[in-house]
C-alpha cells in the first residue's frame, strides 16, 4: 500500500498484543526520543508520529475504529487499483484493436491495390493480345503466300532443270545418231570404191603391147591406184578413232548424268534434314511459347492449331511425324516449366515474365 499505517511506523505486524505494542513503542522511543538526540527537529517529528501511532494502538476501541478505517481505505484503494488495470486493459484492448484494424485496412488496399494492378494488366495483355492475334493472322497469310510462292518457284525450276536435261539427252541422241550415219556412209563409201577399183583394173592390161599405152593413160592409172591404196590403207584406223571418240563421248556424257544425279540427291538430302530441323523447332517453339503464356499469365497471340496451321505452311509432313513433334512440344514445355521453378523472388519472377514476352513480342513482329 502507499499508505503508511501505524503498524508500520512501530514496525509491528497487525495481529501485534498489547505488550508487543508497548514494547515496540519503548524501544522506538529510546532510540528516537529527542533528549537523545539533541532535541533535533528530525527526532520531535519522530517522536510525535511514534506517540500517535501508540495513542491510537493501545486504547482497544480506538484501535478497532482504526483498523475499520484501514481496511476501507485499503479497500478503495485495492479498487481503485483494479479499476485502473481494468482501464489500462481497455485501452490496450482498444489500442489492439486499433491496430488489428489499421492492419486489416492497409491489407485489404494491398490487396485492392494489386487486383487493380491485375485487371489493368489483364486488360492489357487482352488489348496486346488481341493486336497480336490480327499480327500473326497477317504474318501467317504472309508466310503461307511466300511458301507458295517459293513452292512454286521451285516446282518451276525442277521443271526447267528437267527440260534442260532432257534436251541435253536428245542433242546427244542427235550426235550419237549423226556420228553412227557418218561412220555407216563412210563403211559404205570405202566399199564402193574396193569394188570399183578391182573391176577397171583387168581392162588396164588387155592392150597387147605396153608400148602402144599412151604415156598419160599409164600415169593416171597410176595415180588411182596409189590413192585407193591411200583410202584402203587410212580407213580402218579413221574408223578406229570415230569410234573411240564416240565412246569417249558416251562414257562423259554418262559420267556428266550420274555426277548431276548425285548432286541432285545430295542437294535433296540436306533439304529434308533443313526442313526435318526447321519444323523440330517450330514444334519446340510452340510448346515453349504456350507454357510461357500460361505460367506468366498473358493472353498468347498464338494456339494450338498452329501446330498444324504451320505444319502445313511449311510442308513438314512430308519430312516428320506429327507425333514427333508433339513429343517435342511437350519436351521444350517441360524444360521451361523447370527453368521457371528454379527462379527465386517474385521480382525475379516478373521480370524474366517480361523479358520473354518482349522477345516473342518482336519475333512475332518480324523484329528479329
Amino acid at each position: 500500500m502507499t499508505t503508511r499505517t501505524h503498524y508500520d511506523n512501530l514496525k509491528i505486524s497487525r495481529n501485534a498484543t498489547t505488550q508487543e505494542i508497548k514494547k515496540a513503542y519503548r524501544r522506538l522511543a529510546q532510540k528516537y526520543h529527542p533528549d537523545r538526540n539533541g532535541n533535533s527537529a528530525e527526532s520531535q517529528r519522530i517522536m510525535k508520529i511514534i506517540n500517535q501511532a501508540y495513542a491510537v494502538l493501545s486504547d482497544p476501541e480506538s484501535r478497532r475504529a482504526y483498523d475499520r478505517r484501514l481496511m476501507e481505505q485499503e479497500r478503495a484503494e485495492r479498487e481503485a487499483e483494479q479499476a485502473k488495470q481494468r482501464q489500462q486493459a481497455y485501452e490496450r484492448q482498444q489500442a489492439y484493436e486499433r491496430q488489428q484494424a489499421y492492419e486489416r485496412q492497409q491489407a485489404y488496399e494491398r490487396q485492392q491495390g494489386q487486383e487493380e494492378r491485375q485487371r489493368t494488366k489483364e486488360e492489357y495483355w487482352r488489348q496486346e493480345g488481341y493486336r497480336q492475334q490480327k499480327e500473326e493472322e497477317m504474318y501467317r497469310r504472309q508466310r503461307a503466300e511466300e511458301m507458295c510462292r517459293q513452292q512454286t518457284a521451285a516446282q518451276e525450276a525442277k521443271v526447267e532443270q528437267d527440260k534442260e536435261k532432257e534436251e541435253n539427252s536428245n542433242i546427244l541422241t542427235w550426235i550419237v545418231v549423226f556420228l553412227v550415219f557418218i561412220t555407216v556412209f563412210f563403211i559404205s563409201t570405202s566399199t564402193n570404191s574396193l569394188d570399183t577399183s578391182g573391176y577397171e583394173a583387168p581392162s588396164s592390161a588387155t592392150p597387147a603391147s605396153v608400148e602402144n599405152v599412151p604415156s598419160w593413160v599409164s600415169e593416171t592409172d597410176g595415180s588411182n591406184d596409189s590413192g585407193l591404196g591411200s583410202n584402203m590403207a587410212s580407213s580402218p584406223e579413221s574408223m578406229q578413232v570415230e569410234i573411240e571418240n564416240l565412246r569417249a563421248q558416251l562414257e562423259a556424257a554418262k559420267a556428266a548424268s550420274e555426277a548431276a544425279a548425285e548432286q541432285q540427291r545430295q542437294e535433296q538430302e540436306i533439304y529434308a534434314q533443313n526442313k526435318i530441323a526447321q519444323c523440330r523447332q517450330i514444334a519446340r517453339n510452340i510448346g515453349y511459347y504456350e507454357t510461357l503464356a500460361s505460367l506468366c499469365e498473358f493472353t498468347p497471340k498464338r494456339s494450338n492449331n498452329d501446330i498444324s496451321a504451320q505444319w502445313s505452311a511449311e510442308g513438314c509432313g512430308n519430312y516428320m511425324d506429327i507425333n514427333e513433334a508433339t513429343k517435342e512440344t511437350e519436351k521444350s514445355a517441360r524444360n521451361l516449366e523447370d527453368k521457371i521453378n528454379q527462379i527465386d523472388g517474385s521480382e525475379s519472377y516478373d521480370n524474366f515474365c517480361k523479358g520473354q514476352w518482349r522477345f516473342w513480342k518482336e519475333i512475332d513482329d518480324g523484329q528479329r
